[in-house]
């Protein structure tokens, strides 16, 4: 009988005491010599290590909740089902190539029952199987194989791995910091809260889960693109940042391809608002801005559309179908321990759809409130949303709705981090009618809604920095 692991059991070995500290020692004294490198010329380095260990130790807040306080979960069953992987790879490096690349195609075209006839042909007893409802669900089991090389490198340790996890998903949320900085330097402290200080995020990004991967590969898209459009990077370097882009695309649709649904029109919308600002004759920008507006648009649905074999229940021809079938699925009492809100049915069509986006992009934005809070893992998205809410409400009495649009007119970045906002809080609210999955699913949106709040709340700041730099001139 081939050896399978139990959900929520976690095999603690000796060295595994020694490792998991050493390991965090190893990472803050890599971070400390690369902020000490890159401080003199950079000052907002000031915040990389400081963010780096706040991801780590989140990480491993993330992993003792689920085990000690869980008893188990999405993140175990990850971790059980990737370990024989880990193992196949010391048994037959040949045969782990050979799932890593080609088991997805194979999962798709196979029955459950072919699928396990399948794996326990290629697993052992030594090396254990991946648990079924994981192994044969393609973007599940993309998961394990994502972290399977991690798990070799830590000899199959949860928590190293979840440490290591933590550190490369840092990575991104670094990189967009810093790309954001280049449109806003004077917002340094206010774009770090933003970016790299946000608890949930933190929390639900950086362990053995789909969200970290997913979560990274949405800020590396961002990232990509904004550096594609910036028109002081050579063509060499427009080359790498090209690759990341499609690279970090296929992340996302390895894994949760919905995302791409909301991220690709979203970045339509950044080209558009680019565009218009860079025209400046406003009768022209009269006649181009239809133009422009319809070929956004148009790419967007092209793009998705040519993803549709690959996106499945996600494409767009299904998408309200989707919809529908998820909010039902996760009404279910025995879910997320019954945490459930209700926006109304849907009935598949359009108009009901829209009737819904007002109290379905507030719950996406900004619920659970702390009214709504039933566990402590829940209070931490409460507190939250009672800060996003406050922030907006704040912003909204303090500058002029005429100032905040000419602002994001003038800042194209701008526009996308509402639109996607947005559009994700609507997808959201509409999907997921249940507290314990949306504080999870609604981490990819947070960056970007924080620092489009706190962009706007500081223009007082910005434009005095902007005329401050013109005197000096």
């Amino acid at each position: 009988m081939i050896q399978t692991y139990n959900v929520g059991t976690i095999n603690w070995e000796p060295w595994e005491w020694i490792l998991i500290p050493g390991l965090i020692i190893i990472i803050y004294f890599i971070g400390a010599r690369y902020k000490i490198k890159k401080i003199g010329n950079n000052p907002e380095y000031k915040y990389f290590l400081t963010g780096l260990m706040f991801n780590v130790f989140a990480g491993l807040f993330f992993g003792a909740i689920y085990i000690f306080y869980y008893g188990g979960g999405d993140t175990i069953s990850y971790y059980s089902s990737a370990i024989p992987l880990a193992r196949l790879f010391w048994e037959s490096p040949a045969e782990y190539v050979d799932v890593m690349l080609h088991s997805s195609e194979i999962t798709e075209n196979y029955s459950r029952m072919e699928w396990e006839a399948f794996t326990f042909n290629v697993f052992t007893n030594s090396t254990g199987i991946p648990l079924s409802f994981i192994s044969h669900d393609p973007k599940s089991f993309m998961v394990c194989k994502l972290t399977s090389p991690l798990l070799i490198l830590t000899g199959s340790s949860y928590f190293a791995t979840t440490i290591l996890i933590s550190a490369i998903t840092y990575i991104p949320m670094w990189l967009l910091y810093r790309r954001l900085l280049a449109h806003f330097p004077i917002l340094l402290k206010e774009l770090a809260l933003a970016v790299i200080f946000i608890p949930s995020v933190a929390f639900w990004g950086s362990g053995i889960m789909k969200d970290s991967f997913t979560l990274a590969g949405t800020v590396l898209a961002v990232y990509s693109f904004d550096n594609l459009l910036d028109k002081k990077n050579i063509n060499i370097k427009k080359v790498g940042y090209t690759i990341l882009l499609l690279m970090s695309f296929l992340i996302i649709l390895w894994i949760k391809p919905y995302i791409l649904n909301i991220l690709i029109p979203s970045l339509g919308i950044w080209i558009v608002a680019l565009s218009l600002k860079n025209v400046k004759n406003m009768i022209f920008r009269f006649i181009v801005m239809p133009i422009v507006l319809v070929s956004g648009i148009g790419g967007s649905i092209f793009v998705l559309q040519s993803l549709g074999s690959s996106m499945d229940k996600f494409a767009l021809d299904k998408a309200i179908d989707t919809a529908q079938i998820t909010q039902e699925d996760l009404k279910r009492e025995e879910q997320y321990g019954g945490n459930n809100f209700d926006i109304g049915e849907l009935d598949g069509s359009i108009p009901n759809l829209l009737s819904k986006f007002p109290i379905a992009t507030f719950a996406g934005l900004f619920r659970p409130t702390l009214l709504e809070v039933s566990s402590p893992v829940m209070l931490l998205s409460g507190l939250e949303n009672f800060f996003l809410l406050g922030l907006l409400v704040l912003t909204l009495y303090k500058i002029k709705f005429k100032l905040i649009w000419q602002l994001i007119k003038s800042t194209p970045v701008l526009a996308f981090c509402f639109t996607f906002s947005i559009l994700f809080a609507f997808m959201l609210g509409i999907t997921t009618p249940n507290f314990g999955a949306l504080v999870r699913f609604k981490i990819p949106l947070m960056p970007f809604l924080t620092a489009a709040l706190l962009i706007i709340y500081s223009t007082d700041k910005i434009l005095m920095a902007g005329e401050e730099e013109e005197h000096n001139r």
